[in-house]
């Protein structure tokens, strides 16, 4: 099988190794924040319920992606579900975290509830938001710079399947990688499909 490429960067199998898929969705996650806060930093994680099991399996596969990296996960913040907690949650955090370089968000509802929050506080752009899901607010988002990338389910015949949107990436590259498909989209292509 051909290794697989993310936004122009070669990565081996192996590198992702056999996780399942919502592990692998994870790692992904964890490769766009590494190529959005290159030099490290400080990353907060939201979610509704972290005993979820997307949740949880996403949360792994950030952590794995992000080990032996200069990225710290100070919090992972619970919402209950609450997309208005969610927003508030992401305000608070922002405010008593003024070294705070990227927020991550877990549910489909956490990437718009980050971004409407640091719209609020002035800090689009200066807190990099990588989310799930391909919600509206989020594909916006991307187009305008405002998010940086995101992970998404892929609606197919073919369960587990997902692809990955980020905005700034050199590439659109689609590779199949067991029963994941991984896509490289940059601001210019929001909207791949992933075949």
């Amino acid at each position: 099988e051909a290794p697989v490429l993310v936004a122009g960067e070669e990565i081996d199998e192996d590198a992702l190794g056999a996780a399942a898929p919502l592990e692998a969705a994870g790692r992904q996650a964890g490769e766009l924040i590494k190529q959005a806060l290159p030099q490290g930093g400080k990353i907060m994680v939201f979610v509704g319920r972290r005993e979820a099991q997307n949740a949880r399996e996403r949360l792994d596969g950030l952590k794995e992606a992000l080990q032996g990296t200069q990225v710290e996960i100070v919090d992972v913040v619970t919402d209950e579900g609450d997309s208005s907690v969610a927003g508030t949650n992401a305000y608070q955090a922002q405010k008593n975290n003024p070294d705070l370089a990227g927020m991550v968000g877990l549910w489909s509802y956490n990437g718009p509830a980050i971004l409407q929050a640091l719209k609020s506080a002035n800090k689009v752009g200066k807190i990099k938001i990588i989310c799930f899901d391909d919600a509206t607010e989020t594909l916006d988002g991307i187009k305008e710079g405002a998010i940086f990338g995101t992970v998404a389910q892929q609606v197919t015949d073919r369960p587990g399947d997902f692809r990955r949107r980020q905005r700034g990436g050199r590439d659109l590259v689609e590779q199949r990688l067991e029963q994941v498909v991984v896509g490289a989209v940059d601001d210019r292509d929001v909207h791949i499909g992933v075949s």
